[in-house]
């Protein structure tokens, strides 16, 4: 009985783990795109929860689809409110601003990475990923060629930076979206994250000295 429940405890872990390898490939291999796979993997969970766990019932369904109206909608309230405040950043000509301090250290493309990761985890206290990225890659992309920096390199190192965003305060999307599952205040969440802030931003300095960690993957599915 023993081994016989372990072998189904088995299998249900790799019906899991199936999802993000499937997506994963089906997206790489152009079978379908990143929105579609949100799609697919909505339909595999509703199938493994309703049809082969059975845990899943029409009320629980029907709870989380409300949960999920909710979350969505605070989601796009802060992602509106990134959106306004770029926008009256970039027509206060902090753009320009911007480009000109950066310009001072140009003859060093290492120093330029640290300065340009200092703005982007500045940008990601503010502002969502999105919008961010919008309003700072007119301003990067021309002295990233200048400087001879592969944009790939770059490209991981801004999303990375910009994503640490995503668990900072004031905007924190992500700290609000687990402190509203686990019903916690979300100061709560930030304090208790605080220590793994350092492993993070430890690992965004690899990423900027070590541009093959960045490269080698892309380049091997191509």
């Amino acid at each position: 009985m023993r081994e016989r429940s372990a072998s189904q405890t088995l299998l249900d872990t790799l019906l899991v783990l199936l999802m993000p390898i499937a997506l994963f490939r089906g997206a790489v291999a152009g079978v379908f795109t990143v929105t579609e796979a949100g799609g697919i993997a909505v339909a595999y969970a509703l199938l493994l929860g309703m049809v082969v766990y059975r845990t899943l019932d029409a009320r629980q369904l029907l709870a989380s689809l409300v949960t999920t109206a909710r979350l969505s909608a605070s989601i796009y309230i802060i992602l509106g409110a990134s959106n306004i405040l770029s926008q009256v950043l970039a027509i206060g000509g902090l753009a320009g601003f911007m480009a000109d301090v950066i310009a001072l250290f140009s003859e060093t493309p290492l120093l330029f990475l640290f300065v340009a990761v200092g703005v982007l985890l500045v940008a990601g206290l503010a502002l969502e990923p999105g919008p961010a990225i919008v309003l700072l890659v007119p301003i990067f992309q021309p002295i990233v060629t200048h400087l001879g920096i592969d944009p790939l390199h770059f490209g991981i190192v801004m999303i990375f930076a910009l994503t640490i965003g995503l668990v900072t305060p004031p905007v924190g999307l992500c700290v609000f979206v687990v402190a509203q599952l686990l019903e916690i205040p979300s100061g709560r969440v930030v304090t208790r994250m605080m220590p793994f802030f350092v492993a993070v931003l430890a690992a965004l300095a690899v990423i900027v000295l070590v541009p093959a960690l960045s490269t080698w993957l892309p380049m091997a599915l191509k």
